[in-house]
């Protein structure tokens, strides 16, 4: 029973999980004193972590109700990839992999799941860096401004990632904008897009698949 449950509520579970490392990031951001030994470094191994274990949860999951299941979904286990099911040319190289017994199940997972996450990793991964150079060669951001909003990423997820990027960066502006004409007359201060980005992420967390449904 504990199993059905687990199942038949793990994306609710997993979106408790992500509100609370959201939570703490929040809370060392605004209240550093209050989680002051916890790095935004630990945030980000946290966020791939929890993926990480996300995805071996579910793929488990899916080969026990499988199993359980009945003779075709048990059928299934043991059957090899049809050579008609399509694979991106960047990893057809894989697909000799799939041609033996649960290569269908692996390529379903893969699919459904684990291309998600590799993913959100290449994306996450790609805007870290480009931050990282930028802060290295022109600075403009807060300490571990880079970091803080790689954990972002990570915590919002693929495909809220997709949300998150434009919508921090569109948010960032507009506040910008408005910092500068209500201080048009005196010294601007500086501007930081990492409020922004911890702002638009719990949003993000929670309503991206809406915003992408109108997209």
């Amino acid at each position: 029973m504990s199993f059905v449950f687990i199942f038949n509520n793990i994306n609710n579970i997993f979106l408790a999980i992500w509100s609370v490392l959201i939570i703490l990031v929040a809370l060392r951001f605004f209240y550093p004193a209050w989680v002051k030994n916890v790095s935004y470094t630990w945030f980000v191994v946290a966020a791939i972590s929890i993926h990480f274990f996300y995805g071996a949860l579910v793929t488990w999951g899916q080969y026990y109700v499988w199993a359980n299941g009945n003779t075709f979904t048990q059928s299934l286990l043991s059957a090899h990839l049809p050579v008609e099911a399509p694979l991106p040319s960047a990893i057809e190289w894989t697909r000799p992999y799939f041609e033996q017994p649960l290569g269908y199940f692996s390529y379903y997972v893969f699919g459904r799941l684990w291309l998600n996450i590799i993913i959100l990793f290449l994306i996450s991964g790609f805007f870290y860096s480009v931050l990282k150079l930028w802060s290295f060669y022109r600075g403009g951001f807060l300490p571990n401004g880079p970091e803080i909003i790689l954990a972002l990423l990570l915590i919002s997820g693929y495909p809220g990632i997709l949300v998150l990027v434009p919508l921090g960066f569109i948010m960032s502006i507009i506040w910008f904008t408005i910092l500068y004409f209500k201080n048009r007359t005196t010294v601007v201060p500086p501007m930081y897009i990492e409020p922004v980005f911890l702002i638009a992420t719990p949003a993000v967390l929670f309503f991206s698949k809406t915003i992408l449904s109108y997209i």
